[in-house]
């Protein structure tokens, strides 16, 4: 019973390296945009090659009803400060960031 109590630091220490420096996505992110302007469908082809072709986004879906754009990105490669500006620089529309939450499957 002894060992064990004295290998428990050992043990935990390792279970805790493993499950926090695991590769995978640990710098997945999910942006969300909302956008103020009225705009249109035939928008979203626009909205989706400013961010799209940022290096590490990964998808962009743009909600024409809702006013929101989700953009999934890698963030050791683009920051959401980075896209905003672009999207507040490329488009004529009202675009704020209303949060950055982890990507699912984390």
């Amino acid at each position: 019973m002894k060992r064990f109590i004295y290998l428990m630091p050992a043990f935990i220490l390792l279970a805790f390296s493993v499950l926090a420096f695991s590769p995978g996505q640990s710098g997945k992110k999910v942006a969300y945009f909302t956008i103020e302007s009225p705009f249109c469908s035939g928008c979203v082809a626009g909205i989706k090659a400013v961010v799209g072709d940022f290096d590490g986004v990964e998808a962009v879906a743009v909600d024409v009803e809702n006013h929101t754009i989700l953009v999934t990105f890698d963030a050791e490669k683009t920051s959401s400060d980075a896209l905003l500006a672009s999207l507040k620089k490329d488009l004529a529309f009202k675009v704020s960031l209303k949060e950055v939450k982890d990507a699912p499957g984390r």
